[in-house]
Order: C-alpha cells, then sequence, then structure tokens
C-alpha cells in the first residue's frame, strides 16, 4: 500500500514510484465534495486532476502567490522521450498545452471551447517557436472549429491561419474562409521607416490566390517621420494602381498624386452640378 524507495521516492498504491511522490488511484483532498486527483497512469501519458464542488456556492479553484514580484505559473512540459525523464525534443505541430471547457447537455459532457499551445516551426537548442490557437463549437455540434490564431511571428489571424508579408512587420488577418476568400488584412510595419516608409496597410483580399483587390496605403513624405499622406488603390484586371489620394496638406487627388486645391480631378470627369463660390451651375 505504501513504500518508500532508497532514493526517497514515496508511492502510495505503487511499488515503483518514479517520483517523489506518486499516488496509483484516486486520491481526496479535505472532503468528497471539495478536491479530487486521479494521477494512476504517472508519467508519460496523459494524467487528471478535477475539481467536485456541490451545492450552490460558487464553483472555483484557486492558487495564491508569496510576497514577491511574480505570480501564480502553470506549467506544462512536453517532450518526446518514452517515460517522461529526458529532455527529448518535440517536433513542429506538437501539442503542449490544452484548455478545454466542457458542459453538461443532459447527457454527457460536450466540448464547448478550448485555448491550445503548439510547437510552430522547428524547434532547436533555445529555440521554441509556439502559437495559440481559439477554438469554439458552432451552435448544433460539439466539434471544436479553430477561430483565432497567434502564430509564433506575433501574426494573427481570425477565420484563418495567420500569416505573414514578405516586407515583414505584424499582420491581423480576418478572413471568411481559410483560403483567405474575402478577407481583410491590416499591416503595422515594425521596420526602421527609413527603408519601408508605410506605417501600415489595409488590404481586401480575394480569391485563392489571394489578390489583394483593394488597398488604403499610409505613406511617410520625404524623410520626416511625422507627415504622411493616404493612398487609395483599387485592382484592374490583376493590376493595381492609385485612384486617390490625401495629402498631407488635406488636398484630395483624382487622377493625381500632387493636387495643389482642396479637390482635384485630372482626366475626364463629369458632374451634374458645380458648386463655383457661392454659385451652383
Amino acid at each position: 500500500i505504501f513504500d518508500v524507495l532508497e532514493n526517497s521516492n514515496v508511492g502510495v498504491k505503487t511499488a515503483t514510484p518514479i517520483s517523489p511522490l506518486q499516488v496509483k488511484g484516486q486520491t481526496w483532498i479535505g472532503t468528497q465534495d471539495e478536491i479530487a486527483a486521479d494521477i494512476s497512469n504517472g508519467l508519460g501519458t496523459p494524467n487528471l486532476v478535477s475539481a467536485i464542488v456541490t451545492g450552490n456556492n460558487q464553483h472555483w479553484v484557486g492558487l495564491q502567490g508569496t510576497n514577491n514580484t511574480r505570480g501564480v505559473q502553470y506549467l506544462s512540459l512536453k517532450s518526446r522521450a518514452t517515460d517522461g525523464s529526458a529532455d527529448t525534443i518535440v517536433l513542429d505541430g506538437d501539442n503542449i498545452l490544452n484548455f478545454e471547457g466542457y458542459a453538461a447537455d443532459g447527457a454527457a459532457y460536450r466540448l464547448a471551447g478550448s485555448i491550445q499551445i503548439a510547437v510552430d516551426g522547428t524547434p532547436g537548442s533555445t529555440d521554441m517557436p509556439g502559437r495559440i490557437t481559439f477554438h469554439t463549437s458552432a451552435d448544433g455540434t460539439e466539434n471544436n472549429t479553430e477561430r483565432m490564431r497567434i502564430d509564433s511571428t506575433g501574426n494573427v489571424g481570425i477565420g484563418a491561419t495567420a500569416r505573414g508579408i514578405a516586407w515583414g512587420g505584424r499582420v491581423l488577418t480576418i478572413a471568411n474562409t481559410a483560403d483567405l476568400n474575402n478577407a481583410l488584412e491590416f499591416w503595422a510595419n515594425t521596420n526602421d521607416t527609413s527603408t519601408t516608409r508605410a506605417p501600415g496597410i489595409i488590404s481586401w483580399l480575394a480569391g485563392t490566390a489571394p489578390n489583394r483587390v483593394a488597398e488604403i496605403i499610409v505613406e511617410l513624405v520625404g524623410t520626416t517621420e511625422n507627415t504622411a499622406h493616404i493612398d487609395f488603390r483599387t485592382m484592374n484586371a490583376g493590376t493595381s494602381g492609385e485612384r486617390m489620394r490625401i495629402t498631407q496638406d488635406g488636398n484630395v487627388g483624382i487622377g493625381t498624386t500632387s493636387p495643389v486645391t482642396k479637390f482635384e480631378v485630372q482626366g475626364t470627369a463629369s458632374a451634374s452640378y458645380l458648386l463655383t463660390g457661392n454659385t451652383l451651375q
């Protein structure tokens, strides 16, 4: 029932404990209405720790930190070792930690949502790229679907996996489908503005390519970092071009990148009415 080995490991209902304290079977701490821990499988296989509270009181599990600057830490240690005792390197895509929420539907507990942490790239010595994904179950099902992802570069995807852009920076992608059909993308420049003069871009994407069918670009003027204009671009038959610009002076130009009046159009234009001064023509 109770064994203490020469290496000081203590085992309850196991004669071969592999940790300082190993309990095989369900263990109650306090009364049976407080907390239960089922750690019967030991290290290297999934374990379960559950809190069971009855009555109308608030249900919670709490940990309190001590008198220092550190908060409570939840640690999940992942290794490819078969016995849990070695630091065998993990692989790209390996799941590290899951937070899952289940609720009873009258017959069984069903998965409603989860947060998952996984390896996001090829790991190496002092190199462990990671991602966080957020999942929910749609109405009418208990199957979790990924809704949002933060990848190892800091890019965020909602409705699609996060994706980077060749010229760097941080990207927030909001998509209707995983292949980026009908997507909206926000790009923030994290590079030195002396080399990349656009602090940010809003893009509308379509197709599996995907094509940037429309964009709004904020671009710094000259060598300054406190003056900018806004460009409005659309795509025509696969070719993107600037259609309108708001300059740093507030002038608006259509067909010109350097309007000298509050509103300037270059090229053929038509209007039903034209206001000149106080006269409507």
